[in-house]
């Protein structure tokens, strides 16, 4: 369970710097899919909570 935590904010604070631009080129259907290297578990983000307002 920490892991998963920790693994979630990991992928949000990376992803949160990437721009604009490339946070829409990596969506579908308003939302980002990122996969844990370490576990291999995926993680689907809403666009909106990574751009920056």
């Amino acid at each position: 369970m920490v892991h998963m935590i920790k693994a979630i904010i990991g992928l949000m604070r990376t992803l949160s710097t990437f721009s604009e631009d490339d946070i829409n080129a990596m969506t579908e259907n308003n939302k980002i899919t990122a996969t844990c290297h370490f576990c291999s578990e995926q993680y689907v983000f809403d666009r909106g909570e990574l751009i920056k307002q």
